[in-house]
């Protein structure tokens, strides 16, 4: 919220170089088919990148209580949980 304070600004700064500096990027892949589940850990397969992959959103939720991932590769369409339609 504005007007922000200079100490804040920096602490904000600070946690963003943090995190674009770190060397390994987490990754959760959430898919409930098997095949597309490996297909997307092949593709994302890097030295710097440690990806944890589930077959259901309860899963998914269990490891989001646990870790903080960069990023997430979700299936829409999961048996126990679904996207809302546009």
């Amino acid at each position: 919220m504005k007007p922000v304070k200079r100490e804040q600004l920096a602490e904000a700064l600070q946690r963003l170089e943090a995190k674009f500096s770190q060397g390994v990027r987490n990754v959760l892949i959430v898919e409930d088919d098997d095949r597309q589940r490996e297909s997307i850990r092949h593709l994302l397969e890097n030295e710097d990148v440690r990806i944890t992959a589930v077959r259901n959103a309860a899963a998914a939720l269990e490891q989001l209580r646990k870790i903080t991932f960069d990023c997430m590769v979700m299936d829409l369409n999961l048996p126990d949980l679904s996207a809302p339609s546009c």
